[in-house]
């Protein structure tokens, strides 16, 4: 492989990023191949510094999509992005999926379940109160005064476990990233020593 070959494999593989940016990373590219050429360094070392140029796009994928996690602060924005970038790095090997991805699942999948029953417990226990309202009005009757408040009280019980909710998905998705930037560091260790 040559530098021609070399970073036509690097600008298909960046498919996924607006052409602006792909020229930007194909002229760092060319750079290192100037700066090398000017060192005494042949365009075959340099290619095996740099490793597989599809491994290189990968990096560059998984880094947008962290950053791009790291800039929502809306957590159901950043679950998709982050699934891909766990997804993208999973190549690291069986070790990956089996001793994290499983795990993940399982919590993301309860986790999900408990989102839907806070949510729904808020919800119904608000229509509970504002129908106990509305028929206290209307028939005056303390019971369902005594069940409104019930209700009230429940609904912010909901509000309360929506918070919690939210505070550990946020824990939960940052030791995810980490988990996914670890892996990304991995890869790249393992490229370079396969050289």
């Amino acid at each position: 492989m040559n530098k021609t070959i070399f970073l036509q494999k690097l600008k298909n593989s960046l498919s996924f990023m607006s052409d602006a940016e792909k020229e930007e990373i194909l002229r760092d590219y060319e750079e290192h191949f100037y700066a090398a050429k000017e060192s005494g360094k042949t365009e075959q070392e340099v290619i095996q510094s740099l490793g597989d140029p599809c491994i290189i796009a990968k990096s560059f994928s998984s880094e947008k999509i962290i950053h791009k996690i790291n800039s929502n602060t809306f957590v159901p924005k950043k679950l998709l992005p982050a699934l891909q970038s766990y997804f993208l790095v999973t190549g690291v090997g069986f070790f990956n999926l089996v001793f994290f991805g499983i795990p993940y699942f399982i919590v993301s999948i309860f986790g999900l379940f408990i989102w839907i029953s806070s949510f729904s417990f808020t919800f119904f226990n608000f229509l509970h109160f504002v129908e106990c309202m509305l028929s206290c009005i209307n028939i005056c009757n303390t019971n369902f005064l005594s069940s409104g408040l019930f209700h009230l009280g429940n609904f912010f019980l909901g509000i309360l476990l929506l918070n919690i909710c939210y505070f550990i998905t946020n824990k939960l998705l940052k030791i995810f990233i980490k988990h996914v930037q670890f892996s990304l560091k991995i890869s790249k260790i393992n490229s370079e020593s396969l050289k």
